[in-house]
């Protein structure tokens, strides 16, 4: 049997588990949020910047501009989309992980409390049982 002791470390260690895939979560989240970031400031440079160094004959240290097109569709570059559909994944990800982990964790609470009230009424009726069959045996 486990003791009352390692019952608390056990309802402990979920919290902490909990707390660890959140913070990596929330870690990537930064990370593709900066990186969406800075390719937003990129593109915004490269259209500042695109019709000067065309003018200067630049033009091949540019590249060919991959939004000459899809610019009058789309005003967000191709990489910026995969980013946010990553962001919105990730997000999503971590709700429902929260709310997983927070059911899963008041199912244990009610199990563990059914559990003790088990344990009371089993306590007490053994006790009753050993008391009629000490009754029978002094008989």
């Amino acid at each position: 049997m486990e003791s009352k002791e390692g019952i608390k470390n056990r309802e402990n260690e979920g919290p902490k588990l909990e707390s660890s895939v959140v913070k990596i979560v929330d870690s990537k989240l930064k990370e593709v949020r900066a990186l969406k970031d800075l390719l937003e400031k990129s593109d915004k440079l490269q259209e500042l910047y695109g019709p000067a160094l065309k003018l200067e004959g630049g033009a091949s240290l540019m590249g060919n501009h991959r939004f000459k097109t899809a610019r009058l569709f789309n005003p967000k570059c191709p990489e910026v989309i995969e980013l946010e559909k990553l962001e919105k994944l990730l997000v999503d990800f971590k709700t429902g992980y929260e709310d997983l982990s927070s059911n899963i964790s008041k199912s244990l609470i009610e199990y563990n409390n059914r559990n003790k009230k088990a344990f009371e009424v089993f306590k007490v009726k053994n006790e009753q049982l050993i008391n009629k069959i000490d009754l029978l045996n002094l008989e």
